[in-house]
Order: structure tokens, then C-alpha cells, then sequence
């Protein structure tokens, strides 16, 4: 597939630039694009109209809005509520050691990656469909910050891939700008060049927050508001997505 064969090319023609661990980044492109195939065969090589819905929160939002920490307070309140429940992330963790060289490589190789972490959660959302998943990142992020980016006087069109499994709920969490940067400024881990375009740049982030509240293409894509303590915001998810 097209996503695959884009990283392949990259890393077969910029060996010089000593990508970290080439061979098990390799492994993991051969692996996903056979676990694709089989997939593909056993839809006898048709990617369904009718996608996949998983049973899984997809918590989307700018950098510093609280998805992690959500994430981990929505996992202990299902457990308590005596359901069954996962966490997630994207990228996925065997992707995380090389994030930091392909975040310094040109948008279309960045975009491919993330890509490509997105299509290694798609398959696993479908390993334990009787588990509710609590997913910090999907697709959304990564069509959002790619939109965000482009020409704004360009149309936005967009449809969800049919490559990818579909959760069945999106929450789409906003912050006040003061409250997002002092939760970032608190984090012990580096400060991401988007972190930084995004504090620099408030056109950017308005029109990052327009295209998540209105272009994702999902009829169960909720907006609420992070400014609250983690266990209130996750108790008013719950609630909210129950009904």
C-alpha cells in the first residue's frame, strides 16, 4: 500500500542519514503489510462500504489538552464499573524510538508515519472487539494537523479511510490556551515542534479546533470541555456516551 511503500522508499534512499534501528523499523513495515494482505483475503480483496466500528473511545485534541491522563482516569472508571477496558495510543509503542527522526523529515514522510501508526491500531482495535478501548490518538489527529497546515482557502473534503477501523466514539477535548500551556510546561518530557507552532501561532490553533469540531467525518463526535478536574471530564464522558 501506498503509505508503506512511501517509508520504504525513504529509508532504502536516505541510509546516510543513520536512521536508528533501520532493520527492526523495516520488520515492523513487513509485518503490518502482511497482516494487511491477510486481512485483504479474507474480504476477498475488497475493503468493505460498510467499516468496522470498534467499541473504542478515540480521545483527540491539541497537544497539552489532557488525552493521557483522561485516558488512564477513564480505564480505572470503567474498571470500576465493572467494565472491560484497554488503553491505546498512537503512535503505537513500537513505533515510539523512531517518532523523533521522522518528525525532523518533510511533512509527506511525517504524515506517512503517523500513518502507518495509525493503520498498526486499526489492526489491533480488532483483536479484542469484547474490550472497550480508550485510544489517545487516531487518524483524526493526523488528517487534523495535516488540514491545519495546508492552504486555508483550499475545500476541505474528506471521507474516512477505508483502510481503517472507525471508532465507534470520538471526544474531541478543548482547553483554555493558559490552562493547555501550563500543562505542558509541567511535563518532563521534550517540547515537539507542533507543541511549539501551536503556542506561537493562534491562527494555527483556531483553525486546528475548527477542523476537529467540524470536518471529522463522524456522526458520534463529541466536544467537551478539559478545563475540569480528569475525574469529573471522565465521569461526564461515561455519562454522556451511555445514554
Amino acid at each position: 500500500m501506498e503509505i508503506l511503500q512511501t517509508l520504504r522508499t525513504h529509508i532504502s534512499s536516505n541510509q546516510d542519514l543513520l536512521i536508528p534501528n533501520i532493520e527492526i523499523f523495516s520488520s515492523i513495515l513487513d509485518n503490518t503489510e502482511q497482516q494487511l494482505i491477510k486481512l485483504l483475503e479474507s474480504q476477498n480483496n475488497l475493503l468493505h462500504e460498510d467499516q468496522y466500528i470498534a467499541q473504542c473511545i478515540d480521545l483527540e485534541g491539541l497537544d497539552g489538552c489532557g488525552k493521557s491522563t483522561l485516558a488512564i482516569e477513564l480505564h480505572h472508571q470503567l474498571n470500576l464499573r465493572g467494565q472491560k477496558s484497554r488503553l491505546l495510543s498512537t503512535p503505537p509503542n513500537q513505533l515510539v524510538p523512531f517518532r523523533p527522526y521522522f518528525d525532523s523529515r518533510p511533512e509527506s514522510i511525517r504524515r506517512a508515519f503517523y500513518n502507518l501508526g495509525n493503520i498498526i491500531v486499526s489492526l489491533e482495535l480488532k483483536s479484542q472487539p469484547d474490550i472497550i478501548t480508550i485510544l489517545d490518538r487516531y487518524w483524526p489527529s493526523t488528517i487534523a494537523y495535516q488540514l491545519a497546515k495546508a492552504n486555508e482557502n483550499d475545500p476541505i473534503n474528506i471521507s474516512w479511510p477505508k483502510y481503517l477501523v472507525q471508532p465507534a466514539s470520538i471526544v474531541y477535548i478543548y482547553l483554555d490556551e493558559e490552562e493547555r500551556c501550563r500543562r505542558i510546561a509541567q511535563r518532563s518530557i521534550p517540547v515537539t515542534l507542533e507543541e511549539k507552532q501551536l503556542a506561537a501561532q493562534e491562527a494555527f490553533r483556531h483553525r486546528l479546533d475548527f477542523i476537529y469540531r467540524n470536518h471529522i467525518p463522524s456522526s458520534h463526535l463529541h466536544a467537551i470541555d478539559g478545563n475540569a478536574l480528569t475525574s469529573v471530564t471522565a465521569d461526564k464522558i461515561l455519562n454522556l456516551l451511555s445514554k
